[in-house]
């Protein structure tokens, strides 16, 4: 298995983790020195050795080396984003995704089924996540996809999780099943898909309001479902974690942490087309899994081995991304089930799935 690959937050730099950890070290470093150097140079004592300006000025010239070498570093993680954002110029052109969500609309009857939504039971005293792999193991199985976990806050809100499994039905046979390939088509393509709407329809059932935060987990098909919400403006975002999910087209534009892990040997990434600039962290690396086994590249299981390296490294664009949400708090989890029908007035309910 591969080291991580961080794509920072706005795309402004893309290095390794091994050399984000030692740029941030040499920063700190030269940070540390100059302050120690400050404080020698302005000592109330009266006593200077015969080396004391021989001191300062090797110390001067060491700061120098290591704010410069840390500078080169941080230059050419910026020359590699410019790199990338060259090569998705080329990519992906001016009328790309206007074909695809033309297409889409074609093969998906031109707008999202209606859909009802259905609760399944609820458990109390939940322990909330903590980190971007409890996160993560907190998915639901496909026959209740949907999962949503609130959280009593102080000043009278619920901060809200809510976890989205992936594609259910893969076929496009069928309209009974909202977590289908005409969601996919739809999410793909940025245009209003029934899976959406049945994710924001149970956060209403669940109680949620405008006013709580909510944090928005998907893997897969439900990580485009995850960000098509966290970006639509109904809710209030309070960050954003998606695994293995075709979401290239679907930059983040609002003012919350986003994570995007992808495997380089996932396919299903590989169908939401190279990613667009945005606001969102992203970490690749290969999933560690057989060749050719796209199973095991896309499982949710192996995305909560890489997540596991997440939390565990010492880069702190990593490390920041859930240090603010709630810790040591329990509250109720609810899952639920959708079922579509052809046809239906909800495009507008669904969400706003790209720019």
């Amino acid at each position: 298995m591969t080291g991580l690959v961080i794509y920072s937050s706005g795309g402004h730099r893309v290095a390794t983790e091994d050399l984000w950890w030692l740029t941030e070290r040499l920063e700190q470093v030269a940070t540390r020195g100059r302050s120690a150097v400050n404080e020698l140079r302005h000592t109330q004592s009266d006593y200077r050795p015969e080396s004391w300006q021989a001191l300062m000025t090797g110390c001067s010239r060491w700061l120098e080396d290591v704010a410069g070498i840390a500078s080169a570093l941080v230059a050419y993680s910026e020359q590699v984003a410019d790199q990338e954002r060259f090569r998705t110029s080329l990519v992906i052109g001016d009328g790309l995704i206007d074909d695809v969500a033309r297409v889409a609309r074609e093969l998906t009857g031109g707008g999202p089924r209606s859909v009802t939504v259905m609760p399944h039971g609820i458990e109390r005293d939940v322990p909330i996540a903590q980190g971007v792999a409890e996160r993560l193991a907190r998915l639901p199985e496909t026959d209740h996809p949907i999962r949503v976990e609130r959280y009593p806050l102080p000043d009278g809100t619920h901060h809200t999780e809510v976890f989205i499994s992936g594609t259910r039905e893969w076929s496009l046979g069928q309209e009974r099943d909202p977590f289908d390939m005409h969601s996919n088509l739809a999410l793909v393509a940025g245009v209003p898909a029934a899976a959406s709407l049945a994710a924001r329809q149970a956060l209403v059932r669940a109680g949620v309001t405008p006013s709580d935060p909510v944090v928005f987990v998907g893997h897969s098909q439900g990580g485009a479902v995850a960000t098509a919400l966290a970006e639509s403006g109904r809710f209030r975002t309070r960050a954003l974690i998606t695994a293995g999910a075709p979401v290239g087209l679907q930059p983040v534009t609002g003012d919350y942490p986003a994570l995007r892990i992808e495997h380089t040997d996932d396919p299903i990434v590989a169908l939401g087309g190279t990613s667009l600039q945005g606001e969102q962290v992203i970490v690749r690396t290969d999933s560690g899994e057989a060749p050719w086994d796209v199973a095991g590249a896309h499982g949710s299981e192996t995305y909560i081995d890489t997540a596991k390296r997440i939390d565990q490294s010492p880069v702190s664009v990593l490390r920041t991304l859930t240090a603010d949400l709630p810790r040591g708090t329990e509250g109720t989890a609810q899952v639920f089930d959708a079922v579509s029908a052809p046809s239906g007035d909800g495009g507008a309910a669904a969400g706003k799935t790209s720019q």
